[in-house]
């Protein structure tokens, strides 16, 4: 997966983890229709503080998998083959069933262009949130050259119904009472410093509408309601094109308002007289003189937004009024925090496949068994071995049935040569496609007849081809085939001599070894470590010298291969520079060279001709001398990843 595609993947997470997130709180909101104002409004204010905390988390989930929660929800890949665990008995890697041709590579990378449909989504979305953002910040600064240019109320009459109504509603916080002619309403303005800022005609206003508007307006302080509606338009900011960020927002801002309303009903004020002065200050929004009206970042006392359903819940007597405290806030907020936190760090997973690539597999003979070389408590992760090629894909074609170990009639002997001659046909055909899969056909037939045409693959014009017919020949492990292999050891595709030498591995010709020698030295860092596992799996003393070389590789994979190897081999000329290893940067690598040196100081050097007998196995699952040696289960694991190593 490349950077763009990414972030693609990170983007939609977000969106449909805030969405998620936006339906979960209406659905509570709904069910808690019955309490009050106060407790919804704070249910929204976490909500719009929990939805800008989505994308940071979501960001870490997927950057440190530690702190991830895998949820397997994505439906599992139909190509690839299941991870073995502790097999039992050593396995040969496996072949991918549905590989990428040549032209689904092509159509791969062209939808992989920087200038694709995601790259312009999130254009969009980023440059939706700069434009809010820098809105915003633009009302903000006109708020406060708004408050700037007003002026202090000196009034005693004011200044006495502020602190008396300070005292009533619990506000500590020092709020200042200005006057600006640009501003119809009266509005709170500020966080930290809230101001409270009145219009001119407010002198006009009678002592019962004064006490009414200094109430609601510290009501708005006492909440912190500037500083919930800042948070909640920088969500709206950032999920712009999410219906239900704007009609969250909308709902959160009517909340604020009921529940300042709440307030000053708790405090005295008669309903019908309260209503009356909110519905005549609405009638100043209608004046055609300029002014500030609905701040950003602070709250109007009479904004016409559903205007009609708080007036009408100012009036209904049955409506809950009840104030929440700082501790219900801090309690909701712990309660929240598990579960969002959860929502935020979800990953998700495909699903563990309940199916089996087709794969072909070929058990190592009991005299190829090494010794095992350290306790399985012991034993350092020793390096895999390398994967099969890619077979193409079969378009459709069913289960194959359970091989039988009953002799063949003669119809199926007749079928299998008919096969046979039509496979070998097909590797005339001009797609490289079918070729390939006719190759992979033939190697699945299991019949040692077939290597001529896999021999002959070897040259052919793909690839593709090239590196199936030499993994096809590993498999049947062809001593015949060795000359063929290597000569492909000097293709000039990667993956041709990087199978080449996998397959010179399995079969362990020492005729083999000076052509694997010179791979070790091949530019490319997957052939190089290839040659170094089939050097070890050989187990020839001339292999020894390329492999002390590769021990300074620039590869720390093919530095522990090579650590591997030499222990494998078991030659003393080995140990000086594996004890040099153990100085080594890589860890991987250390541990490798510890237990190489370990098998050579144990006499581990009688070499292939006289291996050492293999010791009674207490438990097969977890101490399988050859499982401990090459590991095929992280070879089949790092296979799929679609990486030698």
């Amino acid at each position: 997966m490349n950077a763009l595609d990414g972030y693609a993947f990170l983007a939609a997470l977000v969106a449909v983890k805030t969405t998620l997130l936006l339906v979960a709180a209406f659905a509570l909101s709904f069910l808690l229709r019955k309490t009050s104002a106060s407790a919804r409004h704070v249910l929204w204010a976490l909500t719009f503080a929990f939805l800008l905390l989505v994308p940071g988390m979501a960001y870490v989930s997927s950057v440190q998998q530690e702190v991830s929660i895998p949820i397997a929800v994505l439906a599992p890949d139909p190509g690839t083959a299941p991870v073995l665990s502790n097999p039992t008995s050593p396995r040969a890697p496996r072949a991918r069933s549905e590989p990428r041709t040549e032209k689904q590579t092509d159509a791969a990378s062209s939808t992989s262009i920087p200038w694709s449909w995601s790259l312009l989504a999130g254009s969009l979305w980023a440059a939706g949130t700069i434009l809010l953002v820098s809105r915003l910040a633009i009302g903000l600064s006109s708020s406060r050259r708004v408050l700037a240019e007003s002026e202090p109320v000196r009034d005693s009459e004011w200044t006495e119904l502020l602190d008396s109504a300070r005292e009533r509603l619990g506000v500590r916080q020092a709020v200042s009472l200005r006057r600006s002619e640009r501003v119809h309403l009266p509005m709170t303005i500020g966080v930290l410093r809230p101001a409270i800022l009145l219009p001119e005609s407010a002198d006009d206003y009678s002592t019962s509408r004064r006490s009414a508007v200094l109430f609601h307006e510290l009501a708005h302080v006492r909440r912190r309601d500037c500083g919930s509606q800042l948070v909640s338009q920088l969500a709206a900011a950032a999920f712009w094109w999410n219906p239900l960020v704007w009609i969250a927002c909308r709902h959160m801002r009517l909340l604020s308002e009921r529940a300042s309303d709440d307030l000053v009903l708790d405090a005295g004020a008669k309903p019908s007289d309260y209503a009356h002065d909110l519905l005549d200050m609405a009638k100043s929004l209608h004046n055609p003189q300029r002014g500030l009206s609905n701040p950003l970042g602070g709250v109007a006392m009479a904004h016409r937004s559903r205007f009609e359903e708080r007036l009408l819940a100012i009036l209904d007597p049955r409506i809950a009024r009840t104030a929440v405290s700082s501790r219900f806030v801090l309690a909701a907020g712990l309660v929240a925090s598990p579960l969002v936190l959860s929502l935020a760090l979800a990953v998700p997973t495909a699903a563990p496949s309940t199916t089996q690539a087709p794969s072909a597999r070929a058990e190592e003979p009991e005299s190829a068994v090494p010794a095992q070389p350290a306790p399985a408590s012991q034993q350092p992760e020793t390096p895999p071995a390398p994967p099969a090629p890619p077979a193409p894909p079969a378009p459709d074609e069913p289960e194959e049935p359970e091989e039988s170990d009953e002799p063949l009639t003669a119809e199926e002997r007749a079928a299998r040569e008919v096969a046979k001659a039509a496979l070998a046909e097909a590797l005339d055909d001009p797609e490289a496609s079918v070729r390939e899969q006719a190759l992979h056909a033939l190697v699945q037939i299991g019949d040692s007849s077939v290597a001529p045409y896999l021999e002959k693959a070897l040259a052919d014009a793909s690839p593709g081809a090239r590196a199936q017919a030499a993994w096809g020949l590993g498999q049947m492990r062809r001593v015949e085939s060795v000359e063929s292999l290597v000569a492909a050891l000097k293709d000039g595709d990667e993956e041709v001599r990087a199978q080449a030498a996998w397959a010179l591995g399995m079969i362990r010709d020492p005729r083999a070894v000076a052509g694997l020698n010179a791979a070790v030295r091949d530019a490319e860092k997957n052939v190089r470590a290839q040659a170094v596992w089939a050097l070890g799996m050989i187990r020839s003393r001339e292999g020894v010298d390329g492999l002390v070389a590769a021990l300074s590789d620039a590869g720390p994979e093919v530095r522990s291969q090579a650590a591997w190897a030499l222990g494998m081999i078991g030659d003393s000329r080995a140990a000086e520079a594996l004890s040099r290893a153990l100085k080594d940067a890589d860890a991987d690598v250390r541990a490798q060279a510890a237990w190489a040196l370990g098998r050579i100081a144990r006499g581990g050097d009688e070499g292939p001709e006289t291996p050492e007998p293999n010791p009674p196995d207490p438990d097969p699952d977890t101490h399988d001398p050859l499982d401990a040696a090459i590991h095929p289960e992280r070879a089949s694991a790092r296979f799929v990843k679609g990486a030698a190593f």
